[in-house]
């Protein structure tokens, strides 16, 4: 080719060729209907549709016992259930046989508790403790206390079989300077009675929740170096005997620690045989 040549430029299609309109009509036909989205109805499988009505279902379900609950009284509390007796047909056993003589059981009070009637509303847990070098100590003994405000309870666990003839006892040592504080007036102890189903609860006694009082058991004259006992009552196996101690005298005191190795102070129940 000679430098004086002119450029001819290609042609982009050839134009002798002839297309087939029928064709090209399909084509594009085709590619729109392909750029079209597809639109599906919403369908929803059985798993999905059980599913949402068992939801449903113990929904209400769960609605139906939350109404029962709000409509049903209190059930009792486990605190006030019947101890279940671990001597059963012993008596059957013991029925028409030569009464047994059995040395009386002396029990040691499983609560002690005061509450002020100047502070109705006060709960005095008996919590004392010391240090030691081997850690925190909580001694056995408890605390009696009596004044014209503050009354104590105490509480025994009568729970063997055949001893059930009881008597409440107190003993006061003569040492009073070192054990006991008397009051110098005279000091009127009346002891009554309590029915209670169960153990007390000592985290809800107050002044303003005390039990109530069922039956005057003794009235003593509280001196030093004298022994007191009440008359005998029964005291069925399996029981809670619960004993209201208040003071009768303006300016009467009475204040001690009993202990469960010191047998010559404090409150004691002395259960008998009843065989």
């Amino acid at each position: 080719m000679s430098p004086t040549s002119a450029y001819v430029p290609l042609l982009h299609s050839d134009p002798d060729a002839h297309y087939d309109d029928g064709v090209f009509e399909n084509d594009m036909q085709s590619k729109e209907s392909f750029e079209q989205p597809i639109i599906t109805k919403p369908h929803f499988s059985r798993v999905v549709y059980w599913t949402c009505a068992l939801s449903l279902l113990f929904s209400g379900f769960n609605l139906l016992i939350l109404g029962f609950k709000i409509t049903m009284p209190n059930v009792q509390s486990s605190s006030h259930l019947e101890y279940a007796s671990s001597y059963i047909g012993l008596d059957t056993l013991y029925k028409n046989r030569t009464p047994s003589q059995f040395a009386p059981i002396t029990s040691f009070p499983i609560l002690i508790a005061q509450v002020n009637q100047s502070d109705p509303r006060a709960v005095y847990l008996d919590t004392h403790r010391w240090s030691s070098t081997f850690g925190t100590v909580y001694p056995e003994d408890r605390r009696v206390l009596l004044t014209p405000t503050v009354t104590t309870y105490l509480q025994f666990w009568a729970g063997d079989f055949g001893m059930e003839r009881c008597v409440l006892k107190l003993m006061v040592p003569s040492a009073v300077e070192d054990d006991v504080a008397l009051s110098n007036v005279v000091t009127t102890l009346q002891v009554w009675q309590i029915k209670t189903p169960g153990k007390l609860d000592v985290q809800k006694l107050s002044w303003a929740h005390r039990p109530q009082r069922s039956d005057l058991v003794a009235s003593w004259v509280v001196r030093p170096n004298s022994t007191f006992q009440s008359m005998e009552y029964r005291c069925p196996s399996g029981s809670f005997q619960t004993f209201e101690l208040s003071c009768l005298d303006s300016g009467c005191l009475v204040d001690f620690h009993q202990k469960p190795k010191q047998k010559d102070l404090g409150f004691w129940l002395l259960q008998h045989s009843s065989l």
